[in-house]
């Protein structure tokens, strides 16, 4: 029992290091769409901070998983599988931020 309340909670907390960043980078899409000083390379720049502590804190997650027994492999081929559909996002929304930007 008490396993799966660490999973469980393993779980949560990376279903809201995920609704966070998600929520971060709409957020700083929106804000470079109503500036009128938009600039790529700060918009890079802070989609890679975002990336990178997404990442971090969900490896960090991920060893917590590992910590308590479960198969290493199968968490670590999670751990790619979020990173990479978190970074593809990533990408998507900068195409589409200075894509606008530079149509308007």
């Amino acid at each position: 029992m008490e396993l799966i309340k660490k999973l469980d909670s393993i779980a949560d907390k990376i279903s809201i290091l995920e609704i966070e960043c998600y929520l971060k980078i709409d957020s700083l899409a929106d804000d470079c769409l109503k500036t009128e000083n938009f600039n790529s390379k700060s918009l890079s720049n802070s989609l890679d901070n975002i990336c990178s502590y997404f990442n971090n804190s969900l490896f960090s997650l991920i060893l917590e998983y590992i910590q308590i027994g479960k198969n290493q492999e199968n968490a670590l081929n999670f751990y790619l599988e979020k990173m990479q559909t978190f970074k593809k996002y990533s990408h998507k929304i900068f195409d589409a931020v200075c894509e606008r930007k530079s149509a308007s």
